[in-house]
């Protein structure tokens, strides 16, 4: 038996419960597997050592998988295919497009493909994407970078608002000269937002936003 469970936070309340459930079930020898998913920031949060995650401690030796950026091309082709084999005419520009819009983000990727498909008929307008777009972007504030934002510390977030203020990537160097903070200022919070998976290290001494739009969001 599998047991998949998706947008998992520590503090969902029948978690706990199924979570004790399988390890007895394990115990036991059963044959039982559990597949849990969730963005970034919660998934830390259950494997965090504290009071409500005492429950959780055993899945910090389970296999952690990170989605990665899906290619260009795929979701072209993905989003061509499920719109025409629907009877939805969707032309390989507009496809395209609709894909250059996701910047390859795999969240981004459901949230563009639901809203244009909810908005439009038959055949797919311009109007439509235009406005599916709109509605993926607003979707991805709200699902991901409100709820990111609310769990950091002010510190962190002028931070953020910082790197935002720069072409990406941007120097440490740049975004301390910014804050108008000491050296020793920066690495702190670099490696504390790091672990949020709000932003990465594309190179030594550089970093960009892990997450499409969201320079945009805190601009």
């Amino acid at each position: 038996m599998l047991i998949t469970i998706d947008e998992v936070y520590k503090t969902a309340p029948a978690l706990g419960d199924i979570v004790i459930a399988y390890q007895h079930y394990k115990r036991e020898g059963r044959n039982v597997a559990l597949m849990l998913a969730g963005l970034p920031k919660n998934v830390s949060d259950l494997l965090s050592d504290s009071e409500e995650t005492r429950n959780f401690t055993f899945l910090r030796r389970a296999e952690r998988v990170i989605l990665r950026d899906i290619a260009i091309d795929e979701i072209t082709q993905l989003y061509y295919e499920t719109f025409n084999n629907a009877s939805k005419s969707l032309p390989p520009d507009d496809a395209a497009f609709m894909a250059g819009t996701t910047k390859c983000y795999p969240f981004m990727v459901q949230l563009v493909g639901y809203y244009v498909w909810r908005k439009s008929g038959e055949k797919v307008e311009a109007r439509d994407i235009r406005e599916g777009i709109k509605q993926a972007k607003e979707r991805l504030g709200v699902l991901v970078f409100s709820a990111s934002i609310n769990d950091i510390s002010d510190k962190d977030l002028a931070f953020l608002r910082a790197m935002a203020s720069f072409e990406m990537p941007v120097s440490t160097s740049e975004i301390q000269r910014k804050m108008g903070v000491s050296q020793g200022y920066v690495p702190q919070y670099r490696q504390r937002l790091l672990g949020t998976e709000l932003i990465y290290s594309p190179a030594y001494g550089k970093l960009d936003f892990s997450i499409p739009y969201l320079k945009e969001y805190l601009m």
